[in-house]
């Protein structure tokens, strides 16, 4: 996030820092950045509504409180950056906007938020947003509408982040697709895939409790597998996705789910 003037520089600054460590689950370092951020931008003329600024408190909202408010802060970020012309960072916006309806949103709501989103990712010609673009339909799909339906844009989302070498977006697609792959009852898949997740998470350093949303939805889904499990079999399929070298390949052959 870029601006001109030193203050506003800095504020773009410790905004990216805190949203660095909002998406590594790093709630500690988040809060300093953020109270860094809001204190420089007490200098602006804009003061703490500042484009950075709005983005930064909408994601800890969403991310941190698992509160409904980040949708409308996100979106007014969204606005915001779109007026001085900062397109990346309205595009940044527009997918953590759609992310936030998806999770807390009505089906309505969630579905135009992705419209946009899509339009925006198709536009951008960024093969890393058409893949977000792609989790995003698949987290609406699965948490407004059928979960069934929700594996096919999950697949292509990590079929397309392999191809690139994406190794930020799999982390969270891994751990939707068993999401959802627990929402259609395929437990034992469910429980290979939540163990590959894990693993993936270890490897880069993601911790999943910090982010309270995706957090409730791991927990959910984690109990829905276990009910269905008994301890030795959740335990085996969790171990055999776990120590998987490839959760990639897990996810994406045909015998670990279905489309």
């Amino acid at each position: 996030m870029t601006a001109v003037g030193a203050p506003t520089l800095i504020v773009g600054a410790l905004a990216m820092k805190a949203w660095i460590a909002l998406c590594q689950g790093d709630n500690p370092a988040a809060e300093v950045f953020l109270a860094e951020c809001r204190a420089v931008a007490r200098e602006l003329p804009d003061g703490p509504s500042v484009a950075p600024v709005t983005y930064i408190e909408g994601a800890h909202a969403m991310l941190v409180r698992g509160d409904p408010a980040g949708i409308s802060l996100l979106a007014e970020a969204r606005d915001r950056f779109l007026a001085i012309g900062q397109g990346g960072d309205a595009h940044m916006a527009t997918m953590l906007w759609a992310m936030a309806e998806a999770f807390f949103g009505t089906r309505t709501s969630a579905s135009a938020a992705r419209d946009v989103y899509v339009a925006e990712a198709e536009a951008s010609g960024a093969e890393w947003a058409r893949t977000w673009a792609q989790w995003c339909t698949g987290l609406v799909e699965l948490r407004h509408g059928e979960a069934e339906r929700a594996l096919a844009p999950l697949r292509k989302a990590l079929a397309r982040q392999h191809v690139i070498g994406d190794s930020w977006g799999p982390v969270w697609g891994l751990e939707t697709l068993a999401w959802a792959v627990a929402a259609t009852g395929d437990c034992p898949r469910a429980a290979r895939l939540l163990g590959a997740a894990h693993r993936m998470r270890r490897e880069t350093g993601v911790a999943l409790i910090g982010l309270r949303p995706f957090h409730e939805a791991h927990v959910a889904a984690e109990r829905r597998v276990r009910a269905s499990l008994d301890a030795e079999e959740y335990t085996a399929a969790w171990s055999q996705g776990a120590s998987a070298e490839d959760g990639l390949r897990l996810a994406m052959s045909e015998g670990t789910f279905r489309v």
